[in-house]
């Protein structure tokens, strides 16, 4: 499925060094996740599931520098699942805070930006996959 896929990072950058990019900035961009979710939140579920999972990410990230070096796609699929649960958890958290009225518009412009990018990150990410040679099905 070639219609959701880039050949330059934000256009003019080839896409091995934009995965570079990608990484980096979703390792930063984890790391506050990690201290946001973990030590802010009086939730359970966001207290240990939220920080297992950008610690996963975030061996999803250190492996798609890898897969620049070793270019082989399978080391691209751990980013591609983490990032789809990146994605579901922003929205669900959206919602969440919709339903029960929350007023933090910067809060609300923050999520948006972070669902953008990662949905961006992700076609980037899915294009480096096929370019490295695979495929989503049979």
């Amino acid at each position: 499925m070639k219609a959701f896929t880039v050949q330059k990072f934000i256009g003019v950058i080839e896409l091995k060094w934009g995965m570079l990019i990608i990484a980096i900035f979703d390792i930063l961009l984890g790391l506050l996740g990690y201290l946001v979710s973990g030590v802010l939140s009086g939730d359970e579920v966001f207290r240990y599931i939220m920080p297992l999972c950008y610690f996963i990410h975030f061996i999803g990230c250190i492996l798609i520098i890898v897969s620049i070096f070793v270019q082989k796609y399978q080391l691209v699929i751990c980013y591609l699942i983490t990032g789809l649960i990146r994605l579901a958890f922003v929205v669900t958290i959206f919602v969440v805070q919709i339903i029960k009225g929350y007023n933090d518009i910067a809060m609300y412009i923050v999520e948006i930006i972070i669902l953008v990018l990662g949905i961006y990150f992700l076609i980037c990410v899915y294009s480096w996959f096929v370019q490295l040679g695979g495929k989503l099905c049979c």
